[in-house]
């Protein structure tokens, strides 16, 4: 739920195709007949169900719509190890909005089972695969409920017994604000499609709204995106394949997943290394002529005289060089880890990198270069190695 109590992702009921390997007792015939009605290959169903646990059951596709649902109805009534079962599916109530906030959950798979198995997880278990659903997978899940059933030589049942009642997950209380991610995203969308008429390139984005006064983040966009629907319900194959092809790689959450230069935002942590150090004070005055050595002001006639307050509001790249030459380096980066730059920042979501804070050392290894003072000059208006 959102911070207003609105439900972004539920459960619902649905219908579910399963099979039991160790009972498919044509299995080669049955796979080519259920092929067509899943729109899968034979050779990926023939791969998926050799993998799988050969007692447990398998579901090939949840939420089937109603023609698959007849035909799988029938395929069960002809071939053994084939069912069509009830179960439940998340809902997403505003389709793909903070897909990659939200994320998705699908089938547990081998690897998953491994370090899992000791929690309870079982094959054929739904586990969290992305965002919020993976980071709070083992809250989420609840508890799976057991049951007994004692069959006879013809596989019927004789009696059965509840061992445990499933015992349902609580719920997830957000800071997200809906409402708010729905308009970051719709300007986010209406920003990209102006860029790419402009430039004839297509391009991606994001947008973070956050409280000034707690950080909790009220909006989260990442555009292009994707639609969690189809991983819910057991993407296919094809289906995966382009969003894989994609060139907007829309399965990348760029606000947690990428790094970028900051650009004139960092020459705020210039500011506060320059004034700690004593270079200026809020009464300073500099002079801007348009470059400072080789490197350029975006205005290339200069400021002309300027006062310190002034070259942060209009965004002086000269006197952020002369700040940055003067400091060096290491005053620099002292700064730029107290703000907390080349870490993570502890959001709770999942994968999150840290970005890049430069150093001589760093250079040295990586490019095996020293580290120019034109290296500090570019960072300390937020361009060069540096990543955040």
């Amino acid at each position: 739920m959102d911070r207003r109590g609105e439900i972004l992702v539920s459960n619902a009921p649905q219908f579910e195709l399963v099979v039991i390997p160790s009972e498919m007792r044509h299995r080669a015939e049955t796979i080519k007949m259920l092929s067509p009605i899943l729109d899968e290959t034979v050779e990926h169903l023939t791969k998926k169900i050799a993998q799988a646990a050969p007692h447990a059951p398998l579901v090939l596709q949840r939420d089937l719509k109603l023609k698959t649902l007849a035909q799988a109805t029938e395929l069960s009534e002809k071939r053994s190890g084939v069912q069509v079962r009830a179960g439940a599916i998340r809902r997403f109530k505003y389709g793909k909005m903070g897909a990659h906030l939200l994320g998705y959950v699908n089938e547990i798979n081998s690897v998953e089972l491994r370090t899992r198995r000791h929690l309870g997880y079982a094959m054929g278990d739904p586990i969290g695969k992305s965002g919020l659903e993976k980071q709070y997978d083992e809250i989420l899940r609840g508890q799976k409920g057991a049951e007994q059933v004692h069959i006879d030589v013809l596989g019927r049942t004789v009696s059965q017994y509840e061992l445990r009642p499933p015992t349902p997950g609580p719920d997830l209380y957000l800071n997200l604000d809906a409402q708010l991610q729905l308009t970051a995203e719709k300007a986010l969308g209406e920003t990209l499609a102006m860029l790419e008429k402009q430039n004839g390139e297509r391009s991606g984005g994001t947008v973070v709204v956050m409280d000034v006064k707690s950080g909790a983040v009220r909006a989260l966009a990442s555009l292009p995106q994707y639609d969690p629907r189809p991983f819910a319900r057991g993407i296919k194959t094809k289906e995966y394949a382009a969003l894989l092809n994609d060139p907007g790689f829309p399965l990348v959450n760029r606000m947690i997943h990428s790094a970028f230069s900051p650009g004139s935002t960092f020459k705020l942590i210039t500011a506060t290394a320059a004034l700690q150090a004593g270079l200026a004070t809020p009464t300073s005055h500099f002079y801007c002529g348009g470059s400072f050595g080789p490197a350029n002001c975006f205005v290339r006639s200069g400021h002309g005289g300027i006062s310190f307050d002034d070259s942060m509001a209009h965004s002086c790249d000269v006197v952020f060089y002369k700040l940055g030459f003067e400091m060096g380096i290491r005053h620099l980066r002292k700064y730029c880890a107290l703000y907390g730059l080349g870490t993570p920042t502890g959001i709770d979501l999942p994968n999150e990198t840290g970005g890049l804070l430069p150093s001589p050392e760093w250079k040295q290894e990586v490019w095996e270069d020293r580290w120019y003072d034109g290296d500090t000059i570019n960072m300390s208006i937020g361009q060069g190695f540096l990543l955040v």
